[in-house]
């Protein structure tokens, strides 16, 4: 907030206006989540060795046919799946806007992977 003076001289609290996605990283800087499309045939092999805490990387993928949105969860250059659709559009926002995200592995049983996700700061 920070204060203003109108043509009468009378002073006003104006508030300083902020972006959908900086307001969105105050109120969820951290989310858990299932990784989508690890049943996949080709991404068996990896689940299998992921550990508890592994760090993944989050990558756009704006040219994916399915979702505009989509988001890809990668271990080193192999894709492990996708973050979910629902939150697949809020996680794109924030990489758009050039906010750092990171994805640590909390969890793995049979197909399903948890995630936790990250918002640390500005690139």
């Amino acid at each position: 907030m920070q204060n203003s003076q109108d043509s009468s001289g009378s002073e006003t609290l104006v508030q300083e206006k902020t972006s959908d996605v900086e307001e969105e990283t105050r109120f969820f800087p951290v989310i858990r989540i299932f990784v989508a499309g690890v049943a996949h045939h080709q991404r068996l092999h990896d689940l299998g060795t992921l550990a508890k805490d592994e760090r993944l990387t989050l990558a756009r993928e704006p040219t994916n046919e399915w979702d505009k949105n989509a988001v890809k969860i990668l271990r080193g250059d192999r894709l492990i799946g996708y973050v979910p659709a629902e939150t697949a559009r809020w996680v794109s926002r924030i990489l758009a806007a050039g906010h750092r995200m990171r994805a640590t592995v909390s969890d793995v049983q049979h197909f399903n992977v948890a995630v936790v996700l990250h918002i640390e700061g500005r690139k």
